[in-house]
């Protein structure tokens, strides 16, 4: 008879205490969260979130499974991760990620946080030290703000065959060249939509309309929303909604939604040469928590795709965010082709940004031909 040595028992005995423990917690976990359900007080925690998330981690399951079977752990060596259980156990219930000071150190220092934005596709010269930042306006901004009410849209009807809704959350994202006596990034905002983002949404109006698509360009200026509501800039992407729902109220014909923005790091991030000539390069943001959120990946990747295919360099990337970074929503949600389109920084001019919108409405306009060609199937 095969004799089984004190080894062998006490390596089992090992691997059994660690699942044990492992599977002990997230037992205790979800008894927690399922007590509290049954009372007005719910227990919401993004570290509970992401602890949960990492018991249902595909390359956890690999690394448990393969530990029965080796064979699996050879055909998928280069997925499965070392799984130490001391390090599993403190990524999942702390949500610190030993290797990653930003885990730590995002707790305790104020606006590091920030650096918690997923890259999905990185573009060219884009890590981490090269995240986009986005830039609240000065304190008494809102206050300014002027209230539109009484001047009539200068776009008081809405294109029959518009399939693109263009509007802005962030209406007050300005340029500093347009900007007379601005020298500082924070300084760069402006309730006029000739020198604000506005702007931008009305050149990819004209340039979408070159290639025969019809596009609604909202311009409601969110600043005078927050205003009249007594909100405040956390507030920007509740307002930006009810402008965009009641816009899409009017056309159900809407089948892309652009959101446009601008960011607010260094020129020599934001501006590229492309064939000798300037441009803005733009970036795309997915909110994680819509329920479109798997479609819009899809084709947004599609999209920056193109884009550096025609254009190498114009995209920094495709960034994603939850809400433990942002809003995470973004209103994307309201169609399965909803983008989070941020063109050029504070610091570019009209020229680099008219060229980028020329670039990104010449790509889109081939996507979009591509899907009616589909759709007339």
């Amino acid at each position: 008879m095969q004799r089984i040595s004190k080894a062998s028992i006490q390596s089992k005995v090992t691997f059994i205490s660690r699942y044990l423990v492992i599977y002990g917690l997230l037992f205790i976990m979800i008894a927690i969260m399922t007590a509290t359900s049954y009372s007005k007080t719910f227990l919401s925690s993004q570290t509970i979130e992401n602890a949960l998330k990492s018991f249902q981690s595909t390359e956890v399951l690999l690394a448990v499974m393969g530990r029965e079977m080796p064979p699996l752990l050879q055909e998928y060596e280069e997925e499965v991760p070392d799984l130490s259980t001391s390090k599993f156990v403190v990524d999942a219930l702390t949500d610190i990620r030993l290797g990653d000071a930003r885990s730590l150190l995002g707790r305790e220092i104020p606006g590091l946080d920030a650096y918690h934005t997923e890259i999905l596709i990185a573009g060219e010269g884009t890590d981490y030290t090269t995240l986009p930042y986005e830039s609240p306006p000065p304190d008494d901004f809102f206050s300014s703000a002027e209230d539109k009410k009484d001047t009539p849209p200068e776009e008081d009807t809405v294109p029959e065959e518009a399939s693109v809704l263009i509007y802005h959350t962030h209406t007050w994202e300005a340029f500093l060249p347009n900007l007379s006596g601005a020298t500082k990034p924070n300084e760069a905002v402006s309730h006029d939509e000739t020198k604000n983002i506005v702007n931008v949404g009305a050149m990819l109006k004209e340039e979408l309309l070159k290639y025969n698509i019809q596009s609604q360009h909202v311009k409601d200026n969110v600043a005078t929303e927050l205003k009249e509501r007594n909100w405040s800039y956390p507030d920007s992407y509740k307002a930006s909604r009810e402008i965009a729902t009641e816009a899409l109220a009017k056309n159900d014909k809407v089948e892309y939604i652009f959101d446009l923005h601008r960011d607010s790091v260094d020129k020599k991030i934001t501006t590229t040469t492309i064939n000798g000539q300037p441009y803005a390069r733009l970036f795309f943001i997915v909110g994680k928590e819509n329920k479109f959120y798997e479609e819009n990946l899809r084709f947004v990747t599609e999209l920056n795709k193109k884009l550096n295919q025609e254009y190498p360099g114009i995209s920094r990337g495709v960034f994603q965010k939850s809400k433990a970074q942002g809003n995470g929503l973004y209103n994307q949600d309201l169609s399965e082709k909803a983008l989070l389109i941020e063109i050029g920084g504070y610091a570019n001019n009209n020229e680099e940004i008219k060229k980028t919108v020329e670039a990104f409405a010449k790509v889109f306009s081939e996507m979009y031909k591509g899907d009616m060609e589909v759709n007339a199937q």
